[in-house]
């Protein structure tokens, strides 16, 4: 009985998600055929959703082409492998054994449904949009449906475990370090140093744009949920961060350990040039929470670690210091030299009986340190003096001694463990350096505290918005409730971000835009360079006023000081007195386009209303290039579809910015105290007696620091993050044993009670 529930229950998911991608805005009906391609290949490989997921987390996204905001292709993925683990008979429901966690998760989750308005978007999946999706009814949808995904996953993750620990949690491992890896590429491409770097250009080039850290820009990958204005990466690659350590740590394939060690540095990267300081902290607390974890549960095993831990945490800390200074007193000649140092001792502690090559390592020791004082003192860029100095010799001194003491102490004997603990050694503290003396991050620095005011005043006009009765004191206003509930409190606000909306009338639909000088409605589509277009639009409006028509090379966001490569011609018109009226314009191309492949972002063409105090109707717009129109839906017959909007600047109006503020809006103080419930009992979960390589530290310290995170963003807005964040919490809660006692394995397990 229960197997067939199942299978019907998996049907009926793949009959209501599939009828909205059969036509598809830009991929026409394709989507239908990749999803039962995908759907097969699942049949074979019960473990390729470990590996797909987290890749189309970061690196699938045609929203910005599509103009599918609420329901889109990652909606199609995650259900078809939801429906895929119910049919196929993968769904391991006793993971779900009545508990305290589960019986809280249960009332959490019924606490949410209580006031949730979306229950149409769940039998009929919304399709093109009319107006902005952050007021409409299926926004809520919008929100919840990371959580879903991410418990009802969790079945599917326990029954592979069951089967097949040691390879489900290489599938794990070896997704996510490839999905980090894929969004590192991604944002070198944003940054423009991966063109730069497939074009043969000189390496300074390539060093010079790899490492420019005073770029305004901030990345953003290809995620259009980045209304949010980035919170979405730092979510995402903070929850990357230890499962790519723990493939570090515990992978004794060397392949696996040599992909989790790139996906790790590429998520360093990512969080370098992010320019986001609550993300730079919560990165270093996720180290450590994931370390000490680690350490806590080896030493209950009686594994001891392959290095003196002390020496280890204590070089760590000094290069880091060590490595920050040099680069502020030396520039990246001192980094240079503070690497020299660390590879000298590396390298002296193979010979630690012979006298000669002790001498000789602190005779080139002594001169490297000599060459740090000449950089600091010749440098145009440092404020050189003998206290400078002296401090930068007793850093770089205090370095190489305790790096003699770990590498001549430790007791290593493989030598990729050796490179692992030299490169942790090496690029953290570097990594530190960068981030915390780059131009970027000092600007932001400085501006704390106003930041914090605007973000403390944005917190009471997010408590101000929300219901007063007790029914909304207990169980919140509803997931996704928060942006209408703050226009409708604040309609001042609207003036910032604009509105649109599309209405029908006489048989056409006319798209009606407000005032708002941040909003900006774009379509993607080819530009040629140095081209001279024709632009015509039919509007209507009863006052003076302009639409800015612009042709660009666009990713998502731009920043306050960013100069993007646009040109722009504004287009006035006059009151059409209740008529629609053709107005034109031509509009040369320029730049835009002249870069080909990767060396560019997409171009597109961008409409914006620059008059604050009436609307406009537009009835057609039409971008034209030897009479042929390159855009699709010009009418607005099908909606918003092909068409995307953009906010650079006016966010909070869509966003709470504090996790635990957006739980207390949305389910209420019952809602917080299970949240917080869930927390603890994830936490209490670390104090039991498991096997030494438990997957429980990966998923505390994941959940923790995101929620460390949550104190000055609202990262779970966004599907892409709430799927892996729920998923790793319920696992961490839930009952995942495994079934087969299985021999010695290259993830090792020990231990009378194996779990993972």
């Amino acid at each position: 009985m229960g197997r067939l529930l199942s299978l019907l229950l998996g049907l009926v998911i793949l009959v209501l998600a599939l009828p909205p991608f059969f036509k598809f805005p830009w991929l026409g009906f394709w989507l239908v055929p990749l999803a039962a391609m995908y759907f097969c290949l699942l049949f074979i490989m019960p473990r390729l959703w470990l590996i797909v997921l987290p890749m189309a987390t970061v690196g699938l996204d045609i929203t910005p082409w599509t103009g599918r905001f609420s329901y889109n292709e990652l909606d199609l993925l995650f259900l078809i492998t939801i429906s895929s683990g119910l049919i196929l008979g993968r769904f391991r429901f006793k993971v779900f054994a009545p508990s305290p966690a589960v019986l809280i998760l249960l009332i959490y989750i019924m606490v949410t449904a209580l006031r949730f308005t979306g229950w149409g978007s769940l039998v009929i999946p919304p399709g093109e949009g009319l107006s902005n999706p952050y007021y409409e009814t299926d926004y809520s949808y919008k929100v919840v449906k990371g959580m879903l995904w991410g418990i009802l996953l969790v079945p599917m993750w326990g029954s592979l475990l069951a089967t097949d620990k040691r390879r489900t949690v290489y599938a794990l491992v070896g997704g996510v370090s490839a999905a980090a890896i894929l969004l590192g590429l991604i944002i070198l491409w944003e940054r423009g140093t991966l063109g730069i770097l497939l074009s043969g250009s000189a390496w300074y080039h390539v060093a010079n744009s790899f490492l420019d850290l005073s770029s305004s820009y901030r990345v953003t990958g290809i995620i259009s949920d980045m209304h949010t204005g980035g919170e979405a990466i730092d979510g995402v690659l903070l929850l990357f961060l230890p499962i790519t350590f723990y493939g570090c740590i515990y992978g004794k394939v060397n392949w696996l350990r040599v992909l989790a060690a790139i996906g790790f540095l590429s998520l360093a990267y990512v969080a370098l040039v992010g320019f986001t300081r609550t993300t730079y902290a919560a990165f270093v607390l996720g180290l450590v929470c994931i370390s000490c974890l680690t350490w806590f549960y080896r030493q209950k095993s009686n594994l001891g670690l392959p290095f003196r831990v002390n020496l280890f945490l204590a070089l760590l800390a000094v290069g880091s210091i060590t490595a920050t200074a040099a680069f502020k007193l030396a520039g990246s000649f001192g980094l240079l030299i503070y690497v020299i140092l660390l590879l000298l001792a590396f390298a002296t502690s193979k010979w630690p009986a012979s006298q000669i090559v002790a001498k000789g390592s602190i005779v080139l020791a002594a001169i490297a340190v000599g060459a740090a004082g000449i950089a600091h003192f010749s440098s145009r860029w440092v404020e050189s003096s003998i206290l400078g100095f002296l401090l930068l010799a007793l850093c770089l001194g205090a370095s190489y001694w305790v790096a003699l003491k770990l590498f001549s102490e430790q007791s290593l004997t493989s030598r990729i463990n050796q490179v692992f603990v030299l490169g942790a050694l090496v690029l953290l503290p570097v990594i530190a350096a960068f981030a915390l003396g780059g131009y970027q991050i000092k600007d932001r620095t400085t501006r704390v505290m106003d930041d914090l005011d605007t973000r403390q005043g944005h917190w009471g006009n997010v408590i101000a918005s929300s219901d007063s009765g007790p029914l909304a004191w207990l169980i919140g206003n509803g997931v996704g409730s928060f942006p209408a509930r703050y226009i409708g409190t604040f309609p001042e606000r609207a003036k910032d971000v604009g509105s649109f909306n599309i209405r029908k009338e006489r048989q056409r639909n006319l798209l009606t835009m407000g005032s708002g000088l941040d909003l900006t409605i774009g379509q993607r589509t080819s530009i040629q360079p140095f081209t001279d277009y024709h632009v015509s639009v039919e509007l209507r409006s009863e006052a003076v006023g302009n639409i800015v028509f612009a042709l660009c090379e666009r990713n998502l966001i731009y920043a306050s000081n960013f100069m993007p490569n646009c040109t722009r011609k504004r287009l006035n018109y006059v009151p059409t007195e209740g008529a629609l009226e053709e107005f034109t314009l031509e509009l040369n191309s320029g730049k835009v386009g002249s870069q080909r492949g990767i060396m560019r972002w997409p171009t597109l063409m961008t409409i914006q209303h620059d008059n604050n105090e009436a609307v406009v109707d537009i009835a057609t717009v039409k971008l034209s290039l030897e009479g042929l129109n390159q855009l699709q839906n010009s009418s607005f017959k099908e909606g918003l579809d092909y068409w995307f909007y953009y906010n650079d600047f006016a966010h909070l109006p869509w966003h709470i910015k504090n996790l635990f503020l957006q739980v207390w809006f949305e389910n209420g103080w019952l809602g917080v105290g299970l949240f917080l419930a869930l927390l603890g009992l994830l936490v209490r979960s670390n104090l039991e007696r498991r096997a030494h390589d438990s997957l429980n530290p990966v998923y505390t310290s994941a959940v923790l620091i995101l929620c460390f995170f949550g104190f000055f963003g609202s990262p779970l807005d966004s599907a892409r993050v709430s799927w892996m964040f729920y998923f790793l919490l319920c696992a961490g809660l839930v009952q995942l044993r495994v079934v087969k006692p299985e021999k010695e394995s290259k993830f090792a397990i020990s231990g009378s009670q194996k779990r993972a």
